[in-house]
């Protein structure tokens, strides 16, 4: 959220549309303004705010510089639980597998460790990367267990609070 806004993320699509068609500009304001019932920053493809829609529809321009956001924090991320997000496809190190098909067993929709869905990917990435590094320079494999991403994404939720 921005200043108490949620935040909806355009695609490349969406934006060409929003730049070049003001008639659909207006009827994706209007859709904008009846899903986001406080209103919403709409943010580019790149992820940065550059206008807020009342939720009548009206239309702010936000002044340069505009602030960019995290993948995680939008408010129309691909969900996890539906199998919208691409990390479904991911490598599951635990079973070797598919990290969606982890779902069917535990019936839980939940963003692979690496996903950008989630905050905590990037220090999970780097933690994992730089232990992997140290083993394999020891001549060990580069994991020490099948859910060492997922232990050290929730290890790390928990110290921020999530």
């Amino acid at each position: 959220m921005h200043d108490g806004y949620p935040l909806h993320r355009l695609n490349t699509g969406q934006m060409y549309a929003w730049l070049f068609s003001v008639v659909l500009q207006k009827q994706m304001c209007a859709w904008m303004g009846k899903q986001y019932k406080t209103g919403v920053i709409v943010l580019s493809p790149g992820l940065k705010a550059f206008a807020k829609v009342a939720p009548n529809g009206q239309i702010t321009a936000i002044p340069k510089p505009w602030r960019r956001f995290q993948f995680w924090q939008i408010d129309n991320k691909p969900s996890a639980l539906y199998g919208e997000c691409a990390c479904r496809n991911y490598i599951d190190p635990a079973t070797g597998g598919r990290w969606g098909d982890r779902d069917k067993e535990r019936g839980l929709g939940i963003h692979h460790p690496f996903c950008q869905c989630r905050q905590t990917a990037q220090a999970v990435f780097d933690q994992s990367k730089e232990a992997a590094d140290a083993r394999l320079a020891d001549g060990r494999a580069p994991q020490a267990r099948g859910d060492e991403w997922e232990r050290a994404a929730q290890d790390m939720g928990a110290r921020r609070g999530q």
